[in-house]
């Protein structure tokens, strides 16, 4: 992902399920971006994510900041 001409790396995130819900995935992805010193981009996906029209869409919007990883 590029922001400001910067190339930002992906976070990797472990849902925690096949099951998880977008607001519980939502939750993690925006505590793991502050905690990395991206409280910008946590609200940025926080909006983005909360006015999508779709569960795929959201996903999609997740992923451009996040790398979502398989439980292990």
């Amino acid at each position: 992902m590029k922001k400001n001409g910067k190339t930002l790396r992906k976070l990797p995130v472990e849902p925690g399920g096949i099951d998880v819900s977008i607001s519980h995935l939502l939750t993690l992805v925006s505590a793991m971006l502050k905690k990395a010193g991206r409280g910008n981009d946590a609200r940025e996906i926080e909006y983005r994510v909360r006015n999508s029209s779709s569960f795929d869409e959201a996903i999609g919007i997740i992923c451009q900041y996040v790398e979502l990883i398989e439980n292990r």
